[in-house]
């Protein structure tokens, strides 16, 4: 009955609270309702996000296709310049000029490109090097050819059937390869870097050679008949920006000649000042802009002789509803550049940023987008959350109006470099690294090539962890890529990381791809060495030397697997001919030294480890070994000038010291001896060896205490050393004491038999050599 009461009297409070506080309630209840939702859609948006990124995984296209195809009576210029509504100076609708009254350039272009089939339109900036070449593409597209025009961010590499099948039946085709600087030229690193500087081969091969592997099987498969090649490329033989390659530089010419040589090279004339005019007459008044003709004449003859620079000016006086006078006209294309970029910057501060990440994108290859460069010029803003916020608007406007003012994403030579400064990439990596990642998930179809050509990147910049993080993701979109550079930059990046077997597996799945690949051939056997899998490795090596029998870094290599087999011969005959091939490679001599040495070969070691400090006269290594070779010969002073240089370039290294103490020995020097024991000893107290060679110094100098108290302390971290063990047998016999002497010398030969031949003629033993006991034990009587 309590019981019941008290459920009553509960539910009645219960009632109470409820009228007391209804508000409350409903807006809680409310809230809960609103939570609920909310949490709902949450779910319901990640499950649409997670479907939509299976659906893209499996819409992913399993390769990219390098080059833009144009069928025949297609548009070329719209191709090659974008097209910009009506925009009357866009410039596809700017009308083709002629550039000299007596030349007819395109017909000349035309003839020389019928003579050779590859065609190289140089000339310096702002020439109308692509117009002449689109125009010159132009006229073979309507004659039946199909262009296939060059993108910017795309791999190029031999074509696989599916990428055939995206050409159509068309037989007749005319590769359009513009601005081959820009593809060619990496800021700050070298894609080919020298083999000294790393003991793996360079995966990526430069643009250069893939371009000429590339189109010489387009030749195969096509017949040269059937093939034409139209390139442009600037020719500046000056740097505008100190230390950095010029324009020509850029395309390495000598570096490469089996590709240039093929090109029938064209210098496009500069235009005649009545040239400028005529063009000045033809698109001034359908641009609107206020001039006066007579004023044309004026301008031309100050203009720097380039096309470009004339759009770009009208471009500007556009933009700002300015007349055209001689007043208002950039002479040069340069001043041009500078002028806008630092009217932009003062009009949106922020615009610094976005021309930054423009130049940080195309460093690494990406491509330029809107959803692209947006998020990267955020990404280097500088400052606190309020500002970051600020600039987040600011950017979105700048850009805007960059976009469409300055067509900054599809920069023009010389439009970033106005800014005078180029971005330093290494702050950025991480950050950017994660930007395009995200950007990957949400535009995979649009980023895969630029994710691939990021990671190319930061391999070459030594980023492996962020590279493999890059090459991944484009296996989860794409886990069959049929692109056997992928597989073998990707098994560099793994190398780097010490995933050896996981960089093998890399390197099989290039080599199934492309089993001609000499350099991945030498990379699997660098890593198999690794794995210690000499055997494989060596295997890696011939196969490699069967496709490139000149490239001298993977001989020398195939001997250091040699020589860990301890086939030291075969080792030295293949160090022999890597330096046939490459007789200043120093560390291949200093290795051929080594294997001499252990064949005990030690004058022709010395001559090896000579030849490597002619080479390289700072390396320790060869100085310390050829120290010790000289040692070996019996030519102490000879060595002790080696350890010397040694101690000059490191002054710690304990065994220098240490084996300067024993030749010092050798030639009764013992006081010096004792000092480079006692310099070794303070550096390496546990170095066994230098206790032991001291007591033998200390003996010698007729302190015995000392001497004993010296090879204690070698036994103490040694107590097998049996030469500790007889040099104390000495010791004792020197002070006449035949017991000491006798039980450290047995001790001796219970670790090394030898000691009792040696002990029957040593003169330290004199004074106790007729006690019963030691000859006892010498003559290894047991009774």
């Amino acid at each position: 009955m309590l019981f019941g009461l008290d459920i009553q009297t509960t539910r009645k409070t219960i009632e109470q609270f409820s009228r007391d506080n209804q508000g409350i309630i409903n807006l809680l209840v409310g809230l809960a309702a609103l939570v609920t939702i909310a949490t709902l859609a949450w779910a319901i948006w990640q499950g649409i996000r997670w479907y939509k990124t299976k659906i893209r995984k499996l819409t992913i296209p399993p390769s990219t296709f390098p080059f833009e195809v144009i069928k025949p009576h297609g548009n070329v210029l719209s191709l090659a310049f974008g097209a910009h509504n009506n925009d009357p100076l866009a410039d596809e609708r700017i009308p083709y000029q002629g550039r000299r009254v007596e030349r007819n350039i395109r017909r000349e272009l035309e003839k020389k490109l019928e003579q050779r089939n590859w065609l190289l339109i140089v000339g310096r900036t702002g020439l109308g090097k692509t117009r002449e070449a689109a125009e010159l593409a132009q006229l073979y597209n309507r004659e039946g050819w199909t262009v296939l025009w060059l993108k910017l961010a795309e791999w190029v590499d031999e074509p696989t059937q599916e990428q055939l099948d995206k050409i159509g039946t068309n037989h007749k085709l005319l590769f359009f390869l513009d601005n081959l600087n820009q593809r060619m030229h990496y800021r700050h690193y070298d894609v080919f870097p020298k083999m000294e500087t790393s003991e793996l081969a360079p995966a990526i091969v430069p643009l250069q050679e893939r371009l000429r592997r590339t189109l010489e099987a387009y030749e195969r498969l096509y017949g040269q008949a059937e093939m034409r090649v139209i390139a442009t490329a600037r020719n500046e033989r000056q740097s505008l920006n100190p230390g950095e390659p010029s324009e020509w530089e850029k395309l390495q010419w000598e570096k490469y000649p089996q590709l240039w040589q093929r090109f029938e090279v064209y210098e496009l004339p500069a235009p005649e000042d009545e040239a400028i005019v005529q063009l000045l007459r033809d698109i001034v008044p359908q641009a609107q802009i206020s001039a006066r003709e007579e004023n044309y004449g004026a301008i031309a003859r100050e203009n720097d002789s380039t096309f470009r620079n004339v759009v770009e000016n009208l471009r500007h006086l556009k933009n700002r509803r300015l007349p055209l006078t001689p007043n208002n006209y950039q002479n040069t294309l340069t001043e041009n550049w500078i002028n806008r970029y630092q009217n932009a910057v003062r009009r949106y501060p922020a615009a610094k940023y976005i021309y930054d990440a423009v130049d940080l994108l195309q460093q690494f290859g990406i491509s330029l987008e809107r959803f692209t460069v947006e998020p990267t010029a955020l990404l280097m803003v500088q400052g606190n959350f309020w500002q970051w916020l600020w600039y987040r608007w600011s950017i979105l406007r700048a850009l805007n109006n960059l976009i469409e003012a300055e067509r900054i994403l599809s920069p023009r030579d010389g439009q970033i470099e106005a800014k005078g400064r180029w971005v330093e990439v290494g702050k950025y990596v991480r950050p950017l690294s994660h930007k395009v990642l995200k950007l990957t998930d949400k535009y995979p179809q649009k980023m895969l090539s630029s994710l691939f050509n990021f990671g190319r990147q930061l391999s070459i910049l030594n980023h492996p962890k962020e590279a493999l993080a890059c090459f991944n993701k484009i296996i989860s979109f794409v886990p069959q890529i049929e692109i056997s550079e992928f597989w073998g930059i990707r098994g560099e990046v793994l190398y780097k990381l010490r995933r050896y077997e996981d960089a093998i597996e890399s390197d099989n799945k290039a080599l199934e791809l492309q089993p001609n690949d000499a350099l991945t051939w030498y990379n699997r056997g660098v890593a198999l060495g690794k794995l210690g899998r000499y055997e494989d490795a060596i295997d890696s090596y011939n196969k490699a030397l069967e496709l490139r029998p000149n490239l001298f870094w993977i001989r020398s290599n195939r001997g250091v697997a040699l020589d860990e087999l301890g086939r030291y011969e075969d080792a030295i005959a293949s160090y022999d001919e890597a330096l046939e091939l490459q007789p200043n490679d120093a560390l291949t001599w200093y290795n051929r030294g080594v294997a001499l040495d252990r064949l005990e070969r030690y004058e022709d070691a010395v001559v090896s480890y000579n030849k490597t400090l002619e080479l390289s006269p700072h390396d320790r290594l060869a100085w310390y070994k050829r120290g010790v070779a000289l040692d070996k010969l019996g030519r102490y002073v000879d060595a002790i000038a080696s350890y010397d240089k040694v101690l000059e370039l490191k002054l710690d290294h304990y065994k220098a010291w240490s084996n300067r103490g024993a030749a010092l020995n050798a030639l009764g020097h013992y006081v010096d001896a004792l000092a480079s024991y006692d310099e070794a000893l303070k550096l390496q107290p546990d170095d066994y060896q230098a206790w032991s060679n001291r007591g033998v110094a200390l003996n010698k100098l007729g302190r015995y205490e000392d001497a004993l108290a010296s090879y204690d302390e070698a036994l103490k971290l040694q107590p097998d050393d049996y030469q500790a063990w007889y040099n104390k047998a000495c010791c004792y016999a020197l002070q006449k004491n035949v017991n000491l002497a006798v039980e450290n010398l047995e001790r001796a030969i219970s670790f090394n038999p030898k000691c009792r031949e040696v002990a029957k003629t040593d003169s330290d033993f004199g004074s106790i050599r007729e006690d019963e006991q030691f000859q006892k034990l010498i003559q290894g009587r047991s009774d």
